[in-house]
């Protein structure tokens, strides 16, 4: 009987480990992140509960399909080294083709608080994550997505001296209209990265360790992330 038990809870496991594509490899690429619309909003709140704020971000945008805009934020700050957690910075949003350009003029219409920025290219690296709904973002922090992105930007010293400061992380979520099931984290750096600085508008919040990098990544707090 315990045996049946064992095997039982041993194949349910196995089935949620192939599920939630946790055997799949992390594979990090080297890219650009190209010319694009990125219609946002700023947010302040605890990154490890978004789902209240993209449900709402999924309603904002609820009027276009997926051909027209892709959903996104870009996150500033590390949990894990905050004093209060629900002060996390990012702005939400929907990226647009330039050839969107009327259908993005004509959703700021409608939506006076959202801004806009054109994006000039800018090198980044990017990896992806299964989605299998919200437990899938805690995969992901556990699979340490994140962080890796920096690990491999400095053992492959992307990041010297002479590039510009990091500033961020671009999370895309394409299944929020439709699209691939998948979470895509994009980490920019290098020349045109400071076009994502500071578009929330909020102060840094306290950190438990601020730890200073010159001439690499500034007081920049999301190395570490978890």
């Amino acid at each position: 009987m315990l045996q049946k038990i064992l095997l039982s809870a041993a194949a349910t496991a196995g089935a949620g480990y192939m599920y939630f594509g946790l055997h799949k490899p992390i594979k990090i690429e080297e890219t650009e992140f190209g010319n694009k619309l990125f219609v946002y909003r700023p947010f302040r709140g605890d990154y490890w509960n978004m789902g209240p704020a993209l449900k709402k971000m999924q309603q904002d945008f609820s009027g276009l399909d997926a051909s027209q805009v892709t959903l996104a934020g870009f996150f500033y700050d590390n949990p894990r080294n905050m004093m209060d957690r629900a002060a996390g910075r990012a702005v939400l949003g929907g990226l647009f083709d330039p050839s969107q350009r009327a259908v993005a003029e004509d959703f700021l219409k409608k939506h006076e608080e959202f801004k806009i920025l054109e994006t000039q290219p800018v090198k980044a690296l990017s990896t992806t994550f299964p989605y299998r709904g919200n437990m899938s973002f805690r995969l992901s922090r556990w699979r340490k997505l994140r962080s890796r992105l920096y690990r491999y930007g400095f053992k492959n010293n992307k990041f010297s001296t002479g590039e510009r400061n990091l500033v961020g992380l671009m999370e895309i979520f394409p299944f929020l209209n439709g699209r691939e099931r998948e979470i895509q984290v994009i980490l920019p750096y290098g020349k045109n990265v400071d076009q994502f600085k500071d578009l929330h508008g909020f102060e840094q919040p306290p950190l438990k360790n601020k730890a200073q990098y010159p001439g690499i990544i500034g007081d920049f707090n999301y190395i570490f992330f978890k």
